[in-house]
């Protein structure tokens, strides 16, 4: 049990084996080395009571917590500023070292707003970030568009991790950059580290995918 399992499970973020993905040993792998030097981090989907009420307590009988991850991020992370993205507004909320934001993630031209607003709270018009995670719609379409914006916002060896990714999907994300019918739309310096399949999920969706931006 990694210290982000522990903080996964403390803040009842489905993130962990110990209450439904298997997440977390593979991030504290990848992560492990950066958490006193990375200063800002980005997560799409903060999450709702609505929806994430039932399943956390049907996973594991805890009680479901509000941006638990990104609380999970801020507790490991000791001195970063965590930026959390949500469509649902009633799901935005300030806290220690966390900030939120609207987005819809399926649009461009709204990423890009969500990006600029960002920067003007933070007085940065150069900010980048050093990990962007998707864990957001979990549709395949608005993660490869939120990938085609996002990946000029990491600094350079950040990390850019898609969450929940369906099987029927795994062809694609390979290609770097080609859409969802296997356009050509390469993205330059993104290069792909890593896939994890677990078997956590009925569907196959215990699966997530890193890339690293090499310049």
């Amino acid at each position: 049990m990694t210290a982000l399992c522990e903080l996964f499970s403390k803040y009842a973020s489905d993130k962990c084996p110990q209450i439904f993905h298997s997440y977390s040993p593979e991030y504290y792998k990848l992560l492990k080395d950066y958490k006193d030097t990375y200063t800002d981090i980005l997560e799409i989907g903060i999450g709702t009571h609505s929806l994430m009420d039932g399943y956390i307590r049907n996973a594991s009988g805890r009680e479901y917590q509000l941006g638990g991850s990104l609380k999970a991020w801020r507790d490991f992370f000791k001195n970063a500023q965590i930026y959390g993205l949500d469509f649902e507004k009633t799901s935005l909320f300030e806290d220690e070292r966390i900030s939120c934001f609207f987005t819809d993630q399926s649009k461009e031209e709204e990423l890009e707003k969500t990006i600029s607003n960002i920067k003007a709270s933070r007085g940065d018009e150069n900010l980048l970030f050093d990990f962007i995670m998707d864990d957001g719609s979990h549709r395949g379409d608005h993660q490869i568009t939120s990938l085609n914006c996002l990946y000029k916002y990491l600094k350079k060896g950040g990390l850019y991790i898609i969450e929940d990714v369906f099987p029927e999907w795994l062809h694609v994300y390979p290609l770097i950059g080609k859409d969802e019918k296997g356009i050509p739309n390469v993205i330059p310096g993104m290069e792909l580290i890593k896939i994890h399949i677990g078997q956590n999920h009925p569907r196959g969706q215990d699966t997530f995918i890193v890339y690293r931006k090499s310049y």
